[in-house]
């Protein structure tokens, strides 16, 4: 059985130029892998503490290394036990979330290697996931609030290609809507910037135009708004600014004058009320679940929250982000509690993004039935990365069909 003989760790930067945390795990053969920490600019209140990446370094080069020496990689669940150890506060408040995690993942990537099965396979095998398949992506097309310097209250502005078959097709829709877009925009605003997670960072009359203007893009690419394409919006209410009027009423209008399929975070992690309120309506107005409202900073990847809000009626949906948990144990224990309770999970990246494509396998090991990844813009390789993983994965899965015939 293969032991674990180095963790290394380094500052490398991020997708926005920000130090965040790299690490390398090495066993007894050889054999080596590597994990890279995002880092999010919208973050809420009760998720896992990131500590500065240079003291996330030094712990895991200093303390968890000598502690990890010599362990056996017969295990996800005893590596992360004794990862857990080293910072056993619910928020990893001590060294942080960033000095555990990567250990973690890269571990998980040499026992997938040793077992000489892909990533998404490992995952699934330990998951308790029924199986693997490809998540329709969830392309932040406009970027506002504090992913981007513009006039945008609402944070991200997404469409999401439900109606198409292969990830490969949803992909290149995504680019031909992306490109539209960009030329739409580039017609109100010849000086559209980009923002923090690759998608356009243009300044709107209001926050509903850039919803109106996803649906000219889906037409001008050659698809159908609300059967091909359908639209999401990450509102961010914890940072939303006074001047915006949150309200049920506001959100039941977006619903009902564009194709919306998904909202996150409508209202403040602590506003349960209103919360369970907007659900209840949406389940009047279209059929229970027949939208997506979904809970990145109210549930935080935390159990304790997500049974909670699922108690109270709050949503339908969790986000599920790698760096809000301490371990991939953790991670896995919160998408198998979200199955529990008939949550889908939908696997979120970061604003602050690395190369690294764990979150793909995570997505199609756990059968996410939605990934986050950003806009597939050839200018952002650290979001575009994550989508050629998936397409990877589907031609191997369709060769590995192809054979069985």
């Amino acid at each position: 059985m293969a032991i674990i003989s180095s963790v290394a760790a380094r500052v490398i930067s991020d997708s926005r130029g920000q130090s965040t945390v790299e690490l390398t795990v090495t066993d007894d053969a050889g054999n080596l892998a590597t994990a890279s920490m995002p880092s999010g600019s919208s973050i809420g209140k009760y998720e896992a503490v990131m500590v500065d990446a240079e003291a996330a370094v030094n712990s895991i080069n200093t303390v968890i290394a000598p502690g990890m020496l010599r362990v056996p990689l017969d295990s996800q669940a005893n590596i992360d036990t004794r990862l857990q150890a080293f910072d056993p506060t619910p928020n990893r408040e001590h060294i942080g979330v960033n000095s555990i995690l990567g250990v973690s993942l890269a571990a998980a990537r040499l026992m997938s290697q040793g077992m000489k099965i892909p990533l998404y396979h490992y995952i699934q095998s330990i998951s308790g996931s029924p199986g693997f398949s490809l998540p329709t992506p969830m392309f932040n097309l406009i970027n506002g609030g504090k992913h981007a310097n513009n006039n945008l209250d609402f944070q991200e502005y997404m469409i999401m290609p439900t109606g198409l078959k292969t990830f490969h097709e949803k992909v290149e829709a995504g680019k031909k809507i992306f490109y539209a877009l960009g030329s739409i925009l580039h017609e109100v605003d010849s000086e559209v910037a980009i923002g923090y997670e690759g998608g356009y960072a243009p300044n709107l009359n209001t926050n509903e135009e850039g919803l109106g203007f996803l649906v000219q893009a889906i037409k001008a690419a050659g698809y159908v708004a609300g059967s091909d394409v359908v639209l999401g919006a990450d509102i961010a209410a914890s940072a939303l600014p006074s001047t915006y009027s949150a309200t049920v009423e506001n959100y039941e209008s977006l619903f009902e004058n564009f194709p919306l399929y998904s909202l996150e975070d409508p209202f403040p992690e602590d506003d349960w009320e209103h919360w369970s309120e907007l659900k209840k309506k949406l389940d009047t107005n279209t059929g229970a679940n027949s939208r997506l409202l979904v809970g990145d900073d109210l549930f935080v990847g935390s159990q304790e929250r997500l049974e909670k809000g699922m108690q109270q009626g709050a949503a339908n949906a969790i986000l599920i982000k790698i760096n809000q948990a301490g371990t991939l144990t953790e991670i896995l224990n919160c998408v198998n509690q979200a199955r529990q309770l008939n949550c889908w999970h939908i696997v979120s990246h970061r604003s602050g993004e690395t190369l690294d494509t764990f979150m793909s396998d995570l997505a199609i090991g756990t059968a996410a039935p939605f990934i986050k990844a950003g806009p597939p813009n050839d200018q952002a390789p650290e979001r575009i990365v994550k989508y050629e993983r998936i397409i990877e994965v589907e031609e191997e899965l369709n060769v590995a069909a192809a054979n069985k015939v």
